[in-house]
């Protein structure tokens, strides 16, 4: 349907099909004025309508009728979320540690339980990498409406968004806003601009990787100073690189 929307109106080649067509001679002239005018309008009317399509996919996606889980193609089988209370969105670099902090921060789990840290990206390859690893980690495109549908994610306290591209997170907001999630949410941010509009829109916690970083390094040359002196001692026996 999406896909419907978005060329269901008529396009510049028409117009010029129709110009090549009067000029040989093989329509009539009022056919330039008559195409002419249906782009015109035909991109209006496409403008005020993709602006809704989302909307109106979700609502007539409950006027389809359901089917049993075990008749759904796996990428459309809902995702089992009673037990998570923490989804990592985008299981880049960033996101792994994050995963990885968060379970080594939780008490013991007995054996076989499932963890409540979920990972969720849209590399198949990669997810299926770390599933063998033991991690908790599905394929899925937050920035899609099916898998949010699929996405039980009533009982989840914090979202972690993580993803690499920039504004994807801010897609994902849009959704999160959307299926009106009232958990807390902490986001990855990699230009100042981004990390403001993601304060602006209530973000919980935003991280700036490059200034995070920086500070970091500041941080651990601090602590190697002696604490008698607030400025380091010179650095005796190397030779200074030219």
């Amino acid at each position: 349907m999406l896909t419907g929307l978005a060329v269901a109106f008529y396009s510049k080649l028409a117009l010029m099909v129709t110009s090549t067509g009067v000029s040989q001679g093989l329509l009539g002239q009022e056919w330039l004025q008559s195409v002419s005018l249906a782009v015109a309008l035909s991109s209006v009317v496409a403008s005020v309508v993709n602006k809704r399509a989302r909307g109106t996919v979700h609502r007539l996606s409950h006027a389809m009728p359901d089917h049993a889980p075990d008749a759904l193609h796996p990428s459309e089988v809902p995702v089992e979320a009673e037990e998570v209370d923490t989804v990592v969105f985008g299981m880049g670099r960033v996101g792994l540690v994050t995963y990885q902090q968060l379970i080594e921060d939780l008490p013991a789990q007995p054996d076989g339980a499932v963890p409540p840290v979920l990972g969720v990206d849209n590399d198949a390859d990669k997810v299926e990498h770390l599933v063998s690893l033991g991690l908790n980690v599905i394929e899925g495109d937050a920035t899609d409406t099916d898998f949010w549908e699929r996405l039980g994610a009533g009982h989840v306290r914090t979202a972690v968004l993580a993803m690499p591209e920039p504004g994807a997170s801010l897609t994902v907001l849009d959704w999160i806003d959307h299926h009106e999630f009232a958990g807390e949410v902490l986001a990855v941010a990699r230009y100042r601009d981004e990390a403001r509009e993601m304060k602006e829109r209530g973000v919980d916690v935003v991280i700036n990787i490059y200034e995070g970083v920086g500070k970091a390094l500041a941080h651990a040359a601090e602590d190697r100073w002696p604490s008698t002196s607030s400025t380091p001692e010179p650095v005796v026996g190397r030779v200074p690189c030219r």
